[in-house]
This record gives C-alpha cells, structure tokens and sequence, in this order.
C-alpha cells in the first residue's frame, strides 16, 4: 500500500488535500493512521468543544474510527477522558459567562451533554439505551443446559411418535 493510501490527514504529498482526513472529493475516511499530531488536534478539539462528533469532523474522520480507536488504545482512551472533562469544564465556565454577559449560546445542546456527563460520572449509560450486561459463566451454563434438555425432549417426542406410528 503506497504512503497516500494510508495518510491519516488523507492528504496527497505534493497535492492538495480535500482537508484534513479526507480524499479530495469524499467524506470522512473510516481507516486511520493515527499520528501524535492527528489525536492532538482531536483532543485539543474535544478540550475546547466537548463535542466528540465535532471533533471527530474537524480532522476529517469518521466517528466509528474515533471510537474504535478509544476502544482499543488505553492511553488515547485516558487522554480523551482528560480532554473530555476539559471540555465540559469550559461548557460549565461558557454557560456561567453566559449568564454574566448575556452572550449567545445553545442552551440546549449544553444542557443535553452536561446531562449526559452527569449519567456518565456516576456510573449510568452515558447514550442511550440499557447498560450492558455480561452472564455469568453459571448463569451461561444454566441457559445451555435448559436448551439441552429441550433438545433431548424433542428427539425423544419424535422416536416415540415414529415407534408408535410404525406399529400401526
């Protein structure tokens, strides 16, 4: 795979660039090659907005890329945390400038992620939707040996029904 193919700032050496981690003329690209500079000007995104998906806009990458890369890269993952707790902070200091110099603001929007954050901290689901929930290895075991036992019922049911349906 050549250099251009797998630039995280999608950017063409020697040519232009449809922005930062986009193909000219195309979206956000889904496969990153993440670099310091790509996270810092993420994170320092993040820091400023709160906003995952804005920052996630802002260098040209796909929300799905920004995730899987904090699922799977524990230092990226802390620093988005730091990053994400800066922003809110500067949501908080806006939301009070604001109510000092009546300066225009998305209330809602505000009031919607700092909600989320809240649920977030304390353990809650941070989107929507149910918290996921991991069986136990008995609780695995019981289901596996239920469906077994059905399974056994099943085949005795149909060799009892074939028995007596021969016999007649």
């Amino acid at each position: 795979m050549d250099e251009d193919a797998t630039r995280a700032d999608g950017g063409r050496q020697g040519g232009e660039s449809g922005g930062a981690g986009t193909k000219p003329g195309r979206g956000p690209i889904a496969f990153v090659r993440w670099t310091r500079e790509l996270e810092g000007c993420f994170l320092d995104h993040v820091s400023a907005t709160g906003n995952i998906s804005a920052a996630a806009r802002a260098i040209g990458v796909s929300l799905s890329a920004v995730y899987y890369r904090h699922r799977t890269n524990a230092a990226f993952a802390a620093a988005w945390e730091q990053a994400l707790d800066a922003g809110y902070r500067t949501i908080e200091a806006r939301m009070i400038e604001h109510m000092l110099t009546a300066e225009t603001f998305d209330w809602d929007k505000a009031l919607r992620m700092l909600t989320q954050r809240t649920a977030y901290l304390k353990g809650g689901v941070a989107r929507g939707g149910r918290e996921r929930q991991v069986a136990t290895a008995d609780e695995t075991d019981a289901v596996i040996l239920r469906r077994l036992a059905m399974i056994a019922a099943r085949k005795a049911g149909r060799r009892a029904r074939a028995t007596t349906g021969e016999g007649a």
